[in-house]
């Protein structure tokens, strides 16, 4: 596992790229968090310390804003 701090800003975790483990967390600081196995990236985003989306592959799965508005 290899753990990477960029700036003050960014965290990044890869698991084993050298196996064939691609698997890798981005935490971005108070914005989004993003995983990647290598095939499927998912981004959750914040906004006032809440989660504000899902994407999957740059695709809204989820809204906290379309989630208020079933309510």
């Amino acid at each position: 596992m290899k753990v990477e701090m960029r700036e003050d800003r960014h965290l990044w975790v890869q698991t084993d790229p050298a196996k064939g483990d691609l698997r890798e967390i981005i935490i971005d600081k108070e914005t989004d968090v993003r995983i990647n196995d290598g095939q499927t990236v998912v981004k959750v985003r914040f906004q006032d310390k809440k989660i504000r989306d899902i994407l999957v592959n740059d695709v809204f799965v989820w809204t906290r804003d379309a989630s208020l508005a079933k309510r």
